[in-house]
């Protein structure tokens, strides 16, 4: 249910569970910060923020690109999610989950400003009977610029630092580094595109080298948004003001889907389908091996809220298909136990100034 927010945001989003804010917003912002003189290639980075699955929320590229609503220099959401214990009497199990992610923006002089940010995911999973550690935690800070124009194309860079393990900054092998170097530039008033070649010590694939990517970003009418890329695509689309309809599809495999339906100015109900993968550093394992923790859910709920400077929110879902598997990355992963299907109850809640 928890989801990154836009200053125009998606929905999504939000990401990390349904968005906080969503792409309606986005494209509210891209019209308004044209009118301000500010590239519509910020577009990108609110579409990458809300839908990028994982710890890309606000230690990722979006940290540079994702639009700022006025001048408001921080923003953080938080979100719990508790899954019903089993009733099994063999194998009793409980699972709760924790998320966090802010940024503060350091300068507000220019188009694009120098921003930190930070990423937070706890696991609890207690389960008799299985050698999976009681407690996982994912952790980064990051650090994103811009460099210098060249010409009508923007260059930026962003360096981070994480820990993915068990108890915190006790392993060395957990802590990795991140890095990105991107460009982009508006290929006209509805339309931008920008690149970027992003290294992520603890990504799902391919942590040991650097990934390309590109996005294409566009919303030629103004109930329909859209992102065209490699490994992001997604598409948000408005049939009536109160209604935002919104998927997103990245690599290797990753799914998000969300509805959502205005029934007042400071109320939203939300139903939503997410399927994410966390990978963690853990003692004994061998090799270069990680363990990772998979899981789908879908979520139905209500956000209650002023736009772009609160909100809370409620949720009630299913959790299935959560296992635990043990491999280097997404190509060569194998099952340790598998976690039953349960409910759960979700919360979260938002808040920028």
């Amino acid at each position: 249910m928890f989801r990154p927010k836009r200053s125009s945001d998606r929905a999504h989003h939000g990401a990390p569970s349904t968005r906080q804010t969503r792409i309606a917003r986005v494209a509210q912002t891209a019209q308004s910060s044209a009118s301000r003189g500010l590239p519509i290639v910020t577009i990108i980075g609110g579409l990458v923020s809300v839908f990028a699955p994982g710890a890309i929320a606000q230690t990722g590229e979006s940290l540079l690109l994702k639009p700022w609503t006025d001048d408001q220099p921080f923003e953080s959401r938080g979100a719990i999610r508790w899954s019903f214990p089993s009733p099994s009497p063999d194998h009793p199990h409980s699972l709760t989950e924790m998320e966090a992610t802010g940024r503060v923006r350091l300068d507000s002089s220019h188009k694009l400003n120098p921003t930190v940010g930070f990423d937070l995911f706890r696991l609890e999973h207690r389960e008799e009977g299985t050698s999976t550690p009681r407690v996982l935690s994912d952790s980064s800070v990051a650090f994103a610029t811009p460099i210098a124009p060249l010409g009508s194309w923007f260059v930026g860079a962003l360096v981070g630092v994480g820990y993915a393990g068990t108890a915190p900054f006790k392993d060395g092998k957990a802590i990795y580094a991140k890095g990105s170097v991107m460009t982009g530039r508006d290929l006209d008033d509805r339309s931008s595109l920008t690149m970027w070649l992003q290294y992520d010590g603890n990504h799902t694939l391919f942590p040991d080298v650097p990934i390309p990517g590109i996005a294409y970003s566009a919303h030629p009418s103004d109930n329909l948004e859209y992102l065209l890329g490699f490994p992001l695509n997604s598409i948000t689309w408005h049939p009536v003001p109160a209604v935002t309809l919104e998927a997103s599809w990245s690599l290797p495999v990753s799914i998000e889907a969300l509805a959502e339906l205005r029934v007042a100015e400071c109320l939203t109900l939300f139903a939503s389908y997410r399927n994410e993968t966390h990978a963690f550093h853990v003692p004994n394992l061998p090799n270069h091996d990680r363990l990772f923790f998979d899981e789908q859910r879908v979520e139905i709920g209500a956000r209650l809220g002023e736009e772009n400077r609160w909100s809370l929110e409620a949720g009630i879902g299913f959790a299935f298909a959560r296992r635990f598997q043990q491999g280097f990355d997404d190509r060569n992963r194998s099952t340790i136990t598998r976690i039953e299907n349960r409910p759960f109850i979700g919360a979260a809640f938002s808040l920028s100034f």
